[in-house]
């Protein structure tokens, strides 16, 4: 498929359910919800092969479940999570960037990011919380950075729940905080 987008959900398209898709995208996004509320997605593939993110949620794409799904980025991040998209909840996900992050939330609150697999080949992180990314909860998540980037890092995200998340990174560091303050962090761990 030569779209920008595989599959997807704009502009108050809620309450779906998108089960066991395969979406490939030569161009740009492999699965996005735009500004979409309340959907389900299981057992998807959304891979991009030369454009920016596997799978992607924003504009305010609230309270979406997002279970067992595989996000592949080749030139942004696996999943991506931002502008105000909040109350997601995301378990046993794969997402992989060759030049980015794993799994990336921008400005967006209150998600729940449980048992999830973050790779980051030869880009900035596996798992990266940033600009004003509160009140998340993170757990027994694993994220990689394969290249020169962080495993987990939080940057300027506040009062988030960090348990039994595993970071690992080649050649930076395994698990970074820079601006962010009331996080709790239990039973992490951190290979650099």
């Amino acid at each position: 498929m030569n779209n920008s987008y595989a599959i997807y959900l704009a502009d108050g398209s809620n309450f779906n359910n998108l089960t066991s898709n395969f979406a490939k995208s030569n161009y740009s996004i492999g699965i996005i919800l735009y500004s979409s509320i309340n959907n389900i997605l299981k057992n998807n593939n959304g891979t991009s092969l030369n454009g920016w993110y596997g799978i992607y949620l924003t504009i305010s794409s609230d309270n979406n479940n997002l279970t067992s799904n595989i996000g592949e980025g080749n030139t942004g991040d696996g999943i991506r999570i931002d502008f105000s998209s909040n109350g997601n909840t995301l378990m046993y996900n794969n997402g992989t960037s060759n030049t980015y992050s794993g799994v990336y939330l921008y400005q967006s609150s209150n998600n729940f990011l449980i048992n999830n697999t973050c790779t980051s080949i030869n880009g900035n992180g596996g798992l990266l919380l940033a600009s004003s990314s509160h009140n998340n909860t993170l757990i027994s998540n694993t994220a990689i950075s394969l290249g020169t980037g962080i495993g987990i890092s939080l940057s300027s995200s506040s009062n988030n729940n960090l348990t039994s998340n595993l970071g690992i990174s080649n050649s930076g560091s395994a698990m970074s905080f820079s601006s962010s303050s009331n996080n709790i962090v239990t039973d992490n761990t951190g290979r650099s």
